[in-house]
């Protein structure tokens, strides 16, 4: 019997030294953190795509408004005090070559272009 005794002490020395557990609680907590740590990096994801989607719209709603400011502006300034027909200038005055650059001018037909663009 002296080595049923022996390995008796071994096993009670390895219980007591943490190398023989009786519950799956250590492995049972293991999962659970490392199932709770795939769920933070999935929200995490989520949140940083949410927000550069947030921030690409964000741009793009900026731009629009600053379509539609500078159509307003161009038809305010091309309809101010004329009556009818103004608009028909202000075609011919972004076709013409006037003080106004071609960029300028391809600008606000752009700004126009958008505003039109963001009615629909």
């Amino acid at each position: 019997g002296g080595s049923r005794k022996e390995s008796l002490e071994t096993y009670v020395a390895d219980l007591d030294a943490g190398r023989i557990e009786l519950t799956t609680e250590r492995v049972d907590l293991e999962k659970e953190i490392a199932g709770l740590s795939a769920d933070i990096d999935q929200a995490e994801a989520l949140r940083a795509k949410e927000h550069e989607d947030y921030l690409a719209a964000k741009d793009e709603m900026e731009k629009g408004k600053a379509a539609l400011e500078k159509a307003v502006s161009v038809l305010e300034s091309a309809t101010s005090g004329e009556g009818a027909g103004s608009l028909l200038r202000l075609g011919s005055r972004m076709s013409s070559s006037s003080d106004e650059g071609f960029a300028a001018r391809a600008a606000d037909a752009k700004a126009l272009v958008l505003a039109v663009e963001m009615g629909h």
